[in-house]
């Protein structure tokens, strides 16, 4: 017990709550001050502004995409034309072969039908 009162015991009084312009001084909330108008005004415009940049750089996005897309789809009429093309000119010639061969098949049935 006695080394505790030894180190309970200091030279120091004990702490006490400062009073009047001390406790002022350091302590407490600070205070912000208001937004004024002018404040408000422009903080507003700033983001009216951050806003009317971000839909400009998303309608510049936009527009390209569509471009991109006009684009394939050119493409791919232009594509579907030429295949058409070819079936067309494909089936003409299908055509024209069965027409040779059905002159082929006659002429050597009337040959054949000479030598009996």
């Amino acid at each position: 017990l006695a080394a505790y009162s030894y180190y309970n015991s200091s030279s120091m009084p004990p702490k006490t709550k400062k009073k009047g312009a001390a406790a002022k001084k350091g302590g407490g909330k600070k205070k912000t001050k208001a937004p004024t108008a002018s404040d408000e005004a422009s903080n507003a415009v700033a983001e009216e502004a951050s806003q009317r940049s971000e839909l400009i750089e998303r309608a510049v996005h936009l527009q390209s995409r569509c471009t991109a897309e006009e684009a394939k789809g050119t493409e791919f009429r232009e594509r579907t034309e030429k295949i058409q093309e070819f079936w067309n000119i494909e089936k003409q010639n299908l055509e024209t072969q069965k027409e040779v061969l059905q002159a082929k098949q006659a002429q050597l049935l009337s040959i054949q039908n000479e030598h009996r």
